[in-house]
């Protein structure tokens, strides 16, 4: 394992002397596919969160080849239960995106009524257009509510453990 390395730019410059840079490369890899998977183009996207899970797949791998209680072993884990609390904090975000949105719709915040030249024949795909355009405001408010919570919670919880790994510190 490398034992010494150190970089600089500009103003910043980091030390790991002892500490591990595969901790500090992960941390890095993790908060960049969070950054991308908001990105505005679906490709991007679909590709950040495949190897957003890659990373944590890589973090189960790592964990399971480190001794107990090592630095890297606590970092791994650290990393696999923010995922899967990321993943809760989606689901209750989800909740209430849609929760929103019915409420939206019941109020008459939202328009549902472009949607009626097409409910006799069941074939909703000729009036869709129509109805996101009416609708445009409503859905961002909810893509919103869906993806801030995660990806708040996601960077917070990266760049604190990206913080413990450059101090060398098991996370807390």
């Amino acid at each position: 394992m490398l034992q010494k390395a150190e970089f600089s730019m500009n103003r910043l410059s980091f030390s790991f002397s002892g500490k591990s840079p595969l901790l500090v490369g992960l941390y890095s890899a993790l908060c960049a596919a969070t950054f991308s998977v908001v990105a505005p183009h679906p490709w991007t996207s679909h590709l950040s969160t495949a190897v957003l899970v890659c990373l944590v797949l890589s973090a189960y791998y790592i964990r399971l080849e480190e001794q107990e209680n090592s630095l890297t072993r606590c970092h791994m884990t650290y990393i696999i239960g923010s995922f899967w609390k990321g993943l809760v904090v989606l689901l209750f975000s989800l909740i209430f995106s849609l929760t929103f949105l019915l409420f939206s719709f019941q109020t008459g915040s939202l328009e549902i009524s472009p949607l009626d030249p097409c409910m006799a024949s069941g074939e909703l795909s000729p009036c869709m257009s129509s109805f996101t355009d009416a609708n445009k405001s409503g859905f961002r408010i909810a893509s919103v509510i869906v993806i801030a919570p995660i990806i708040l919670y996601f960077l917070f919880r990266m760049f604190r453990g990206l913080a413990y790994a450059l101090k060398g510190q098991p996370p807390q």
